[in-house]
């Protein structure tokens, strides 16, 4: 039997909250321990867990709130995230590579985003409070090594945006973005969605179209990501989905700057 359908067998809607933080204590544990390793695969089994649940909730094998089974799956894909930042900030060399750089500062940004989202939702935060504190002292890693950054943020232009759980326009439904309805996170897509304009900003929208110096050749800022797919959620469909960014090449003029190329990339 799997662990994740050991885990399942234990864990109901009477008791899924104990059983969270029960985990979330040995993971706390572990990264106290600098077990960087075994926490992260900790997160992998509480994540599978949360997918094989889905499923057998599907098939009415297990009667759970998807709601916080949600909230759950995201926490932990939170610490895994953390785990992987504490475990790589060990390696001295690891900011020399500029690939590894801009990965780890997009991680950063996944980790902040997704335990900023469950944070409203948890009943203790004495110690996602600590987690957040060292993510602030990476945060500030960051800005002494390479900055406080400039950024890219582009207007867009769109005919309408659906909601995804009535699927109406968003303009007419009664759902809020951003809350939880029955274990799905309400958010618009957009109808013909058009690139208007790109701007250079100090406060972007997404912090992770963030342009590197080793970007910059003169007036061209090459390859810069100005636009991505992140949810918090986007991980529990990673069979189907993959996480995709818009990255272009861009002159800085007078009027302000002009698109060379565009591309996506996964």
């Amino acid at each position: 039997m799997s662990i994740q359908r050991i885990i399942t067998t234990k864990i109901n809607e009477d008791n899924l909250d104990e059983e969270t933080y029960k985990y979330f204590y040995k993971w706390y544990k572990l990264i106290i321990n600098k077990k960087y390793e075994r926490a992260k695969k900790l997160c992998l089994n509480f994540i599978n867990f949360c997918k094989t649940t889905i499923e057998l909730s599907y098939w009415g094998e297990i009667n759970i709130n998807y709601n916080k089974l949600l909230i759950s799956a995201i926490l932990f894909r939170g610490l895994q995230e953390f785990s992987y930042l504490k475990q790589i900030m060990r390696d001295k060399e690891w900011n020399k590579s500029h690939k590894e750089v801009n990965y780890n500062w997009i991680v950063l940004q996944d980790c902040k985003d997704r335990l900023g989202f469950v944070y409203q939702y948890l009943s203790e935060t004495e110690i996602i409070d600590i987690v957040l504190n060292d993510i602030q002292s990476i945060d500030k890693f960051f800005e002494v090594s390479f900055g406080i950054g400039k950024y890219i943020s582009p207007e867009i232009l769109m005919k309408k945006s659906i909601c995804n759980i009535c699927s109406q326009d968003v303009r007419s439904c009664h759902h809020i973005s951003g809350r939880i309805y029955n274990g799905r996170i309400c958010y618009g897509s957009p109808v013909d969605p058009l690139i208007r304009a790109i701007s250079l900003v100090d406060v972007p929208r997404d912090l992770r179209c963030r342009i590197w110096d080793w970007q910059v050749e003169g007036t061209i800022l090459k390859d810069v990501c100005i636009m991505t797919s992140f949810a918090v959620d986007d991980f529990l469909n990673q069979d189907k989905y993959q996480k995709v960014g818009i990255f272009c090449s861009l002159v800085i003029n007078n009027d302000g700057v002009s698109l060379i190329e565009i591309n996506t990339k996964k």
